[in-house]
């Protein structure tokens, strides 16, 4: 109990450096030191070894690329951050028990069975955000490649809708990265559809909404060349984004 306790003490100290934009070097001295210890056993159905690949995955996703970096390396660097980490996801599931799992009926009531359909629900909901972070990640390389069409098909086979993800940043995320997959399949009606409805569901103030509208502009204008429509949802996103000028 005490080994749990100190792990998950650790976990959220890990957890709030990344929300505090810690530096790469302190974030990674932690973490590193954790990823090479083994996890304790489970807590409470919950897998603190997965918990911890999914807290580094977060950090992966956000971190800051280097002030040196060129703007057209950035996507590169981003990939190469994000795809080992979600790799290390994936290998930690077994996503053929979590597949048996999830397609058949549960009747016992037992702490056992329940703590085993905790720690099934953990791993279907690290198993989607790991494929979603892969994928894209490898939606922004400014070259399609087969790597990236092989992503979205697995990413597909788990996440059939955007409500299959927890956090508002995820679906936006998603609606990005289908977006662009139906852009490299030469496909943009069915580019401009995924984000049409997307941006039809969002909340107010989910994190993407304003790159979400923007990349709906550019399909319109520099694709479809619907220049009136660009025009239309620019000024949408001005209302809804105002920007505001500070006094002189």
């Amino acid at each position: 109990e005490l080994e749990r306790s100190v792990f998950r003490a650790r976990l959220q100290r890990l957890g709030a450096l990344r929300k505090a934009a810690s530096s790469a070097e302190r974030y990674n001295a932690l973490a590193d030191a954790m990823l090479a210890e083994s996890p304790p056993p489970l807590d409470k159905g919950k897998s603190l070894g997965l918990e911890l690949l999914l807290e580094v995955l977060a950090f992966r996703r956000q971190a800051k690329p280097p002030a040196a970096l060129a703007e057209a390396d950035m996507a590169g660097w981003r990939a190469e951050q994000v795809q080992p980490a979600a790799e290390a996801v994936l290998d930690l599931i077994d996503a053929d028990e979590v597949s048996t799992h999830f397609g058949r009926t549960h009747e016992s009531e037992s702490k056992a069975a329940k703590e085993h359909a905790t720690m099934m629900d953990e791993q279907r909901s690290a198993l989607r955000l790991a494929l979603l972070a892969r994928a894209s990640a490898l939606a922004s390389l400014p070259v399609e490649s087969e790597s990236f069409s092989t992503a979205v098909a697995e990413l597909k086979q788990w996440v059939d809708k955007p409500d299959a993800l927890k956090e508002e940043e995820d679906k936006d995320a998603l609606a990005l990265t289908l977006m662009r997959h139906e852009l490299a399949r030469s496909r943009p009606g069915a580019a401009l559809k995924v984000l049409r409805a997307r941006l039809a569901v969002q909340e107010p103030g989910a994190k993407r909404a304003k790159e979400v509208g923007k990349e709906c502009v550019k399909l319109y204008r520099d694709v479809l060349g619907l220049e009136l429509w660009a025009s239309n949802m620019e000024e949408a996103l001005f209302a809804k984004f105002p920007v505001v000028k500070l006094p002189l």
